[in-house]
């Protein structure tokens, strides 16, 4: 189809209904520098089809149904620098498939169906971007992102991750930014940070966290912006350090005063800032209730179902079940006080009700009886008047 066109550098195919990439498409266009396949509904790509695009430099293969990429499709595209893969049915990427990339600075995965990253599916390259948000990712391995040394962006929001491993983020010197928002962490590796020197944003914020290791928080005093909210922080002794370091730091937490106490009951909504040794330091286990003991009985990540807005920059990586269980001995704990007060505020409502219709009823029989004096007042002039006329 495209053998003629044997100096073209950019070819344009997407939005079509191209449902199959031939093998032998695009043999003849060593030239070609852009290729635009995205927007249409491809699921197999065989291997060797890209084989002729030794100067390709930009590939869009987003926004298709592709389910699988065969280990050697881009084996030949050594001087690509932009890679789109996003909004496709990828469940997984096998081991050597960004191997020979020794030009590409960005690789859009964002919105597949990931499920696990090994260690060895990125090779060394220059990469910049990595995007992997909204998939269906639930834990980090050791070194899976090692080779990317000049990493500045790393977005995996939106995903199901329940754990990270401590070396998940090792041999990233240049990483800047990071997102972990809006999946299910329940506990942070105390080292997860370490030898990071260049990052500065770190987001957080909803995911199922109930107290961070105080040598984590030490690693984070170069960071500029920390966001941390929307988890149940469990406020007993163990959120001392958290305590400690917002107060120390307080301009580098985003939104500080929404960080608040998920448990125990009489401390539920308290600013974390806010708390006072003496807040802690007479709680007791039976405090919590029984079911305290395992974090993922009591707290999930909230507003998971939520859809924000998708990432469009470094400072807003990405822009969201709301946990309704509680403890079952929160009633046995509550209910004499809140009987209480429910008792107290009932009392005082009826007390004012009726001091205020005492008040009304005064104010209008004081009217009545006015009007009846001044009437009664103006019949005696009139009698007195007639009576001195006569």
């Amino acid at each position: 189809m495209f053998n003629s066109l044997t100096n073209l550098q950019s070819l344009l195919l997407d939005r079509n209904s191209i449902n199959y990439v031939p093998k032998d498409l695009f043999q003849k266009q060593r030239a070609l520098k852009f290729l635009k396949l995205n927007h249409n509904s491809i699921k197999e790509i065989p291997v060797g089809c890209f084989d002729a695009l030794v100067n390709l430099e930009e590939l869009s293969l987003q926004e298709n149904q592709i389910e699988h990429l065969q280990g050697q499709l881009f084996r030949n595209q050594h001087k690509l620098k932009k890679l789109f893969l996003s909004n496709n049915r990828l469940s997984f990427l096998p081991e050597g498939i960004f191997l020979n990339f020794p030009r590409l600075m960005l690789i859009s995965l964002f919105q597949n169906q990931l499920q696990h990253l090994s260690p060895g599916v990125f090779g060394p390259m220059p990469l910049k971007e990595l995007w992997l948000y909204d998939n269906k990712l639930t834990h980090l391995e050791d070194n899976v992102f090692s080779n990317l040394t000049q990493l500045q962006l790393l977005v995996l929001s939106r995903n199901q991750i329940v754990s990270v491993s401590t070396g998940a983020f090792s041999e990233l010197p240049k990483l800047v930014h990071i997102s972990l928002e809006h999946n299910q962490i329940q506990s942070l590796p105390k080292e997860l940070f370490h030898n990071l020197p260049a990052l500065k944003q770190i987001d957080l914020h909803n995911n199922s966290l109930t107290t961070l290791p105080e040598e984590l928080l030490d690693t984070l005093q170069t960071v500029d912006e920390v966001n941390l909210t929307q988890n149940p922080w469990r406020c007993d002794f163990n959120i001392l350090p958290l305590r400690n370091w917002v107060r120390l730091y307080p301009s580098k937490v985003v939104n500080l005063s929404n960080m608040v106490c998920r448990s125990p009951p009489s401390l539920h909504n308290i600013s974390i800032a806010s708390l006072s040794d003496d807040d802690v330091s007479s709680l007791t286990s039976t405090t919590f209730g029984p079911e305290s003991t395992t974090t993922s009985s009591l707290f999930t990540s909230t507003e998971m179902q939520s859809k924000p807005p998708t990432p469009t920059s470094y400072r807003n990586f990405t822009s969201p079940p709301s946990s309704n269980q509680t403890p079952k001995h929160k009633e046995d704990i509550n209910g004499g006080h809140d009987n209480e007060t429910s008792l107290s505020q009932n009392t005082l409502m009826i007390l004012t009700t009726v001091l205020c219709t005492a008040v009304i009823v005064s104010v209008i029989t004081g009217c009545v009886c006015r009007r009846r004096c001044q009437r009664s007042g103006r019949d005696l002039n009139r009698q007195a008047k007639r009576s001195s006329f006569v």
